[in-house]
């Protein structure tokens, strides 16, 4: 991650010291402005090299962190899934579980799991979508979305 890094001193207060106001840019743009006051013994020079090269690192390991990650998916919970439905398609929908084994039995696959997962829920709702109408094309993408 390359960084470009600059600092300035201000005037000096009262008790001798200075304010050092650092400027940290990132190469995608993100600015980092730390600022402190300077005793006079530590070269801000040298503070400011060491700012930048942790924030680098710390750059570098969330990096490292969401490339680990890239193409899983974190679960809902069970509510939290239920409440991407507005109440009206919830209640559509445990209506034609009534009468439709296959969304009685996505419901009962909803209920026996510790989580939903994205993926695994998207033939539901295309199923929702597709056979029996209860939700739109766009909803049901709109309620599976990995957001």
């Amino acid at each position: 991650m390359q960084i470009t890094s600059t600092f300035t001193v201000g005037e000096p207060q009262a008790d001798g010291r200075c304010y050092v106001k650092e400027l940290h840019v990132t190469e995608d743009g993100r600015k980092v402005e730390p600022e402190y006051l300077w005793d006079g013994v530590r070269d801000p020079q040298l503070v400011m090299e060491e700012r930048a090269a942790d924030i680098a690192r710390q750059l570098e390991a969330r990096a490292a962190a969401r490339a680990a990650v890239v193409g899983t998916e974190v679960p809902w919970t069970k509510h939290e899934f239920l409440e991407r439905f507005t109440p009206a398609e919830r209640i559509a929908i445990r209506q034609r579980a009534k009468i439709d084994p296959h969304v009685e039995d996505f419901l009962e696959l909803l209920n026996a799991s510790g989580g939903v997962y994205p993926k695994k829920a998207r033939p539901g709702l295309e199923y929702l979508a597709n056979i029996t109408g209860d939700l739109t094309l766009e909803r049901a993408a709109h309620i599976g979305a990995n957001e």
